[in-house]
């Protein structure tokens, strides 16, 4: 069995190992983290006549192991042992130590310390397997001596729990220490009269809880710590699988807390364009933080905003009427402002009759109340139907029927809104542009505005820069989120027309759109959506784009003909297939699948039987064909679980 414990070294000698020791088991033993066990002090070799095993007994009253080798002359261990004719051997040491249950071990000197010929204070250590803290003086020199203790404790492959500095505060010394020697500075202990009421007293400040947890190897995991103070979205905790813990990610990849790798196969949520960490926007972000992180947009207005809706207005007018742009914080508020400008549009008209919406069925526009309203009436979002204003739904590509229903409520529709051609969180659910283009006319002559939901659609998913393009379409309003910082932060846009807008122009602030976000439009957030419009927009990103087009076409065209799948389908970079197999979102198969995917390598969440995916433009064709090669593989291995 492995030791428990710490071994406090230090800079050199007189520095405050013997205090710190002190302290630290004081404090250990005060927590009472080892369920009802005392830490104990041992220090394994004693050179000079005054004992600091007994001076620990005096200030702690705790147990104390009697020291290994003790010599009688102040000098280095090694000499010491010499002139008494001894070799200290480090066997007998870690013999001694064997089945305690924790020890703070304190060394003679400083790390390069000499045992004996061969061995030095750092080999204890390192044949002892524990972890060690670093006493080092505020006094003049200590950056020299501390940074030479770390480096070379690092040199050896040593855990290095942190540095304890003894003395009066030198303003800045931490600060140095930390950036330089990148280890943390878990504890400072200014001078005090040593005394046992003063240890006892003095511990606790010294050494908090969480410090104590880490040195006793009590910390909580991070799983555990989120466990006490999380709850996670769309998830059913008294069902959740152990969660991932990320701790870095670079370009289509994901980088677990075991380094283990995880390929992105949905943009982590959609969100992400140009794969993580893209050296451009995490400039872009540093260089905006250092100008203006974030301002009041009620009242003042700065270039990232202006650019962006610029930028925007830009990319949409050789297809539509769209002139202005409300900046919001999420996919769901944004299309929270076009219901509600919408509304107020045609009050402001007086229309009163127009307060109700179209949509469609299979529809997802976000969680909240605006937003579930106008989303699949059977889904997710049914616990909350009573609340909800009312809204008529109607099949996506059955013109008949929505013919039908804008002819029986006649003048009752203040907006139909869609996601168009791609329904993505509604299983990936694919339509013909045919139908929005017919839709188009059916709501021109009856006064019905379009919203167009691009929240996933947008930024290229579909291959064009926004999906609407390919039915040739000129919506009222286009929600934008998602894909628009290129994955780095929150932020929506829901862009509308000139028209729209002068209709709430008016003396009386009544009129106004009375909506906002206290971090609308921030500049942070802008920053990088115009960094990353302009890298969307590159050659390269566009031939990676349409690579990626041509890849997953063929991809799911492997689908075809086969048992297991059923309905495989492409637009853009968005690829699908739905299992022959009844399950749907909330079964126990969704979780299977997510997790054997993870097994295998990439990250993939299921719509329920339907499987897709939505890389990141970054990704490779061997990176590409491993996702889909997953899809098949999980396919037949699900199959093989069924009775």
């Amino acid at each position: 069995m492995s030791l428990k414990g710490v071994f406090v070294t230090g800079t050199d000698t007189g520095v405050g190992k013997t205090v710190t020791s002190a302290l630290l088991v004081s404090a250990l033993n005060q927590a009472k983290l080892h369920s009802g066990a005392q830490a104990k002090y041992f220090k394994p070799v004693q050179t000079g006549l005054d004992s600091d095993t007994e001076t620990l007994k005096g200030l702690t009253k705790c147990e104390c192991l009697e020291p290994i080798y003790k010599f009688r002359d102040p000098i280095s261990p090694n000499r010491a042992a010499a002139l008494a004719h001894e070799i200290i051997d480090l066997r007998k040491i870690k013999e001694a130590v064997a089945g305690q249950d924790f020890l703070v071990i304190e060394g003679a000197g400083g790390i390069m310390v000499p045992l004996n010929r061969h061995d030095k204070i750092r080999e204890l250590i390192r044949i002892l397997d524990i972890p060690l803290i670093v006493v080092a003086s505020t006094q003049l020199g200590t950056i020299n001596h501390t940074l030479l203790t770390i480096e070379c404790a690092k040199s050896r492959g040593l855990k290095i729990l942190g540095v304890v500095l003894v003395g009066d505060e030198d303003p800045g010394l931490k600060e140095v220490l930390v950036e330089q020697g990148d280890v943390p500075v878990i504890a400072e202990i200014p001078n005090f009269e040593v005394s046992p009421s003063s240890i006892k007293e003095q511990a606790p400040k010294v050494f908090n809880h969480e410090t104590l947890s880490q040195i006793s190897g009590k910390a909580m995991s991070l799983l555990e710590r989120d466990q006490k103070v999380l709850w996670h979205p769309y998830t059913q905790h008294g069902l959740q699988d152990s969660l991932l813990v990320a701790k870095t990610a670079k370009g289509a990849w994901i980088t677990l807390e075991d380094d283990t790798k995880i390929l992105d196969g949905i943009s982590s949520w959609w969100v992400n364009l140009h794969g993580h960490s893209q050296p451009l926007l995490s400039r872009t972000l540093f260089e905006q933080a250092e100008k203006l992180e974030h301002t009041l947009f009620a009242g003042f207005t700065h270039q990232p905003a202006v650019e962006l809706a610029e930028l925007l207005i830009a990319a949409v007018s050789p297809y539509t009427r769209l002139e202005k742009v409300f900046f919001s914080d999420n996919g769901s508020t944004a299309v929270e402002v076009a219901l509600k400008m919408a509304f107020q549009y045609h009050l402001l008209r007086n229309n009163k009759s127009k307060t109700k919406f179209l949509a469609l069925h299979g529809a997802y526009h976000g969680d909240t109340f605006g937003a579930m309203a106008v989303g699949e009436p059977t889904g997710f979002h049914n616990v909350f139907r009573p609340l909800l204003p009312q809204v008529d739904f109607v099949r996506p590509g059955r013109l008949k029927e929505l013919e039908e229903c804008v002819e029986k409520n006649k003048g009752q529709y203040a907006a139909f809104i869609f996601e168009p051609l791609v329904q993505g969180a509604g299983g990936m659910v694919m339509y013909e542009r045919e139908y929005l283009i017919e839709a188009q006319k059916i709501c021109r002559a009856n006064d019905i505005l379009m919203i167009c939901d691009e929240i996933f659609t947008g930024f290229y998913r579909t291959g064009k820069a926004f999906a609407f393009e390919h039915a040739g379409i000129d919506p009222d309003f286009v929600c934008l989120s998602k894909g628009i910082t290129g994955g780095y932060l929150p932020l929506a846009a829901t862009l509308t027309t000139q028209n729209i807008f002068e209709t709430f122009l008016s003396q009386e602030t009544s009129k106004a759109f009375l909506h906002g976000h206290s971090y609308t439009a921030n500049p942070l957030a802008c920053a990088v959506a115009v960094a990353s419009w302009g890298l969307l927009n590159t050659v390269e990103t566009q031939g990676r784009i349409q690579s990626i087009v041509s890849y997953t076409e063929q991809m799911v065209s492997r689908f075809k003909n086969e048992k297991l799948f059923s309905n495989p389908r492409a637009l853009g970079t968005i690829g699908a297939v739905n299992l022959n197999f009844d399950f749907n979102y909330m079964s126990g198969a969704s979780s299977w699948f997510k997790r054997k995917a993870i097994e295998k390598g990439v990250l993939l969440r299921p719509l329920g039987p339907v499987l897709y995916a939505v890389p990141p433009y970054c990704v490779t064709p061997q990176e590409i064909e491993k996702i889909y090669n997953v899809i098949y593989e999980l396919a037949e291995e699900y199959l093989r679980t069924l009775p």
